[in-house]
């Protein structure tokens, strides 16, 4: 047997074996950002940051898809996060929750504050009272995803508490 095919074998071996590093920990098969935050203990962070939000009140409270503070959209991380979010808050706490649009009732500004709409009757006007909103944003970076999230009171738009986590993104399959 050849050099060349015993290289060639340990090669194929080590791609067809699912092996997710090759030399000094760089990764063959690296995740797309959908992967790693599917990937990460989303679950345990958001199931805390729930609990911390659990309104006192039997009021429906909003909760929005979170939204990317650099550019102020959802994009999938975001639906994802709000998903979970929802899921757990309505596990946690027991009210019930309310889905908008996030560009229809908040604005983010360049400042990253949100603010309700040009019209805060808007959210008046709905078929719940909503007296509360909890709004989610994230950062994300390869390595790190890094969740800031608000309860709002939405009459007068004052934050009545706030919390963050950053979660550590695993990088390869």
């Amino acid at each position: 047997i050849s050099m060349k095919r015993i290289i060639l074998f340990s090669i194929s071996i080590l791609i067809l074996s699912g092996c997710t590093y090759l030399y000094q920990g760089s990764c063959i098969y690296q995740l797309t950002p959908i992967e790693k935050v599917s990937s990460a203990k989303l679950d345990e962070h958001l199931k805390e940051i729930a609990s911390e939000m659990c309104s006192k009140s039997e009021h429906a409270i909003i909760i929005p898809d979170f939204l990317e503070i650099q550019t102020f959209s959802t994009g999938k991380i975001g639906l994802l996060l709000g998903e979970v979010m929802r899921s757990h808050y309505s596990q946690e706490c027991k009210n019930e929750i309310i889905q908008v649009e996030f560009p229809k009732h908040f604005k983010l500004s360049q400042d990253g504050i949100i603010s309700l709409s040009r019209n805060p009757e808007e959210l008046k006007k709905q078929e719940h009272k909503t007296l509360e909103a909890i709004i989610g944003t994230y950062s994300y970076t390869d390595n790190n995803l890094r969740i800031f999230v608000r309860k709002i009171d939405t009459e007068n738009g004052n934050i009545l508490k706030m919390t963050s986590r950053d979660i550590k993104l695993p990088n390869c399959r």
